[in-house]
């Protein structure tokens, strides 16, 4: 497992590159008694909207180990403006501001050591308009299959992208709505792992998937999730909703797994990654809601041996064998009592060949 889950991390990072934090200007001043004084300004970025005012905006700083030293608090006037007094100076640490508006978090950050300028944290207003959030490129990763419990152990990377000025925050007062990222999931999967860079998400189930619940504010973003999956036979065959639609869909196989083929995808040009050389099967243009009837054929079947075991260990099996096992036990034991009764009579009769009550010569 531990092999598996570094092969993921390793994948993660060269299909979707590392993320960064926006970057923070802040002008401070700085004495031995009132420490840094911190001015900034909450800005709207959503065309035409009015300048944030009353927001709470919260100040903490970090060493350099992450941990945190302080938090402080101020709320903008009616232009958008706050001032945080007293902060200590770091040399390793952060100066991280957030705020919550409309529903969603929004935060900057810079280091101690790169503090110029004013503090400018863009919020954006609210929408539940999901079709404004696209999917530039998913990518689904067969990781490893165990072809004797025949399980498959996939991950799959999602970038996101909301090219509009206003964040996208589900309603989940409402959720028929659907206001919220959706993502499917193959027939018989368990132990579901989501990690993403959007803020404050809660995984819920959704029909044969799971839905990300989180705001996603303009700009990329990614979601990875890594999953299990049962099949039986040598296929597996499900809906791929892509209720976002994809540029780009991809599903990469092991060249190991040569047999494994993905329709309808196409067959593009092969992939490596750290040593390991993958086919690539490939869609693209697709459209939201489109979706995709993928099927994987040639997955890898058990040995005799493999089949025999897992036949005897399976609960299907013993479903069938436990009520034959059990009838077999009654029988033996209706024998063994009617074997019984007879041991039991039979000598009383032993060396009698005359009716009971009567000499050997009939005389009474």
């Amino acid at each position: 497992m531990t092999v598996l889950r570094l092969r993921i991390a390793i994948i993660a990072v060269m299909l979707l590159g590392s993320s960064s934090f926006a970057g923070l200007t802040v002008v401070y001043s700085q004495s031995p008694d009132s420490g840094v004084t911190v001015n900034g300004q909450v800005v709207n970025g959503t065309l035409g909207a009015s300048p944030p005012a009353e927001v709470l905006v919260l100040a903490l700083v970090t060493d350099g180990d992450g941990g945190l030293i302080t938090a402080l608090d101020a709320v903008s006037d009616e232009e958008g403006r706050f001032t945080v007094d007293g902060l200590p100076a770091v040399d390793n640490g952060r100066y991280i501001f957030s705020a919550d508006y409309g529903g969603a978090l929004y935060r900057t950050m810079r280091g101690a050591g790169d503090l110029d300028g004013e503090v400018r944290l863009t919020v954006y207003e609210p929408t539940e308009d999901v079709s404004l959030v696209e999917v530039t490129t998913h990518v689904q990763v067969i990781a490893e299959v165990d072809k004797t419990d025949r399980t498959v152990a996939a991950v799959e990377f999602v970038r996101l992208a909301n090219r509009s000025d206003r964040t996208l925050v589900p309603n989940l007062d409402n959720p028929a709505q659907m206001s919220f990222l959706r993502f499917s999931l193959p027939p018989q999967s368990f132990d579901l792992n989501v990690q993403s860079d959007l803020e404050g998400r809660d995984i819920i189930p959704v029909g044969t998937g799971f839905a990300v619940t989180s705001p996603v504010p303009p700009g990329d973003h990614s979601v990875e999730f890594s999953y299990f999956f049962t099949y039986e036979g040598s296929a597996v065959a499900y809906r791929q909703g892509l209720h976002q639609g994809a540029d780009v869909y991809q599903a990469l196989v092991p060249e190991e797994l040569a047999s494994v083929r993905v329709s309808p995808l196409e067959l593009a040009s092969p992939m490596n990654i750290q040593d390991t050389r993958y086919q690539v099967w490939e869609a693209k243009e697709i459209g939201p809601g489109q979706g995709l009837m993928l099927e994987f054929t040639g997955l890898p079947q058990p040995g005799l041996l493999g089949r025999v075991g897992r036949s005897l260990t399976s609960a299907e099996t013993w479903q069938v064998i436990l009520p034959s096992i059990l009838g077999a036990v009654l029988a033996l034991l209706l024998i063994l009592g009617f074997l019984r009764v007879r041991w039991t009579t039979t000598p009383m009769l032993q060396g009698r060949t005359h009716p009971p009550g009567l000499s050997e010569d009939g005389t009474p």
